[in-house]
């Protein structure tokens, strides 16, 4: 990547936080309520809103009010760097359990995924959430069959609630 891309895209990062309001920083993202949110992100340009979501899929993966299709990329962002960091951390002979558990969370969503796409062919597959480090280290992940953003009907299945 060169460094008038860099500079472009940080250029567009800013201006999107700008949007939000002039000075603003990232964690200004997280205090939008998701209609406010909702809002900035449809008055971003596509420039503006692939460069935030590279810059910051930790806010954008979590972002009530944004596009599903959105938070999907974003959260796969932060899934392939999990798996990336953990192994190369695991490979590097560090047996902590923090990088055990977070490449074995990350390596269960990634299977999940996998395994929704096989069950539904042609389906679209969405990580809507992300977090290898949610409920005490087991790790969270939300992964929708069918096309959140366009769907008339939602049903939530959460295996082992009430056990």
């Amino acid at each position: 990547m060169t460094t008038a891309t860099n500079q472009e895209r940080a250029g567009s990062v800013r201006s999107a936080l700008d949007k939000v309001r002039t000075g603003a920083s990232p964690p200004d993202l997280l205090g939008m309520t998701a209609t406010e949110r909702a809002r900035w992100w449809a008055g971003l340009t596509p420039t503006e809103q692939v460069s935030v979501g590279l810059a910051f899929p930790e806010i954008i993966g979590v972002g009530q009010g944004l596009p599903a299709s959105v938070r999907d990329r974003a959260n796969r962002l932060l899934l392939d760097r999990d798996l990336a960091q953990a192994q190369a951390v695991v490979t590097l002979e560090d047996r902590s359990d923090d990088a055990r558990r977070t490449l074995r969370n990350a390596q269960s969503v990634r299977a999940g995924l996998v395994k929704a796409q096989q069950t539904a062919p042609g389906a679209a597959v969405t990580l809507y959430a992300y977090d290898p480090h949610a409920f005490g280290e087991d790790g969270k992940a939300v992964v929708a069959v069918g096309d959140l953003d366009s769907a008339r009907n939602v049903a939530w299945l959460v295996p082992g609630a009430g056990t």
